[in-house]
């Protein structure tokens, strides 16, 4: 899952895909099989509301990764 720490050199979906591509390649060393590798954009973690909206209107490059994507938003209350 990407949840990084909120500090940002570069935009937050290349940030995130360089992450998670790390992570799923690092897996796939350690001998485990790319269908049991899921990705995790981490909504709710970590990320402004503007930047979780990009994150959500751009779910089709995690989706072209071949990795299976989990997307786990909650009902937070926003104030």
């Amino acid at each position: 899952m990407h949840n990084g720490d909120g500090n940002r050199t570069e935009p937050v979906m290349e940030e995130m895909l360089l992450y998670l591509l790390k992570q799923a390649n690092k897996a796939e060393l350690k001998g485990i099989p790319q269908h049991k590798i899921w990705i995790d954009p981490g909504i709710g973690f970590a990320k402004t509301r503007i930047e979780e909206r990009e994150v959500m209107s751009r779910l089709d490059e995690l989706v072209a990764t071949d990795y299976p994507v989990l997307l786990a938003t909650s009902r937070k209350k926003v104030y």
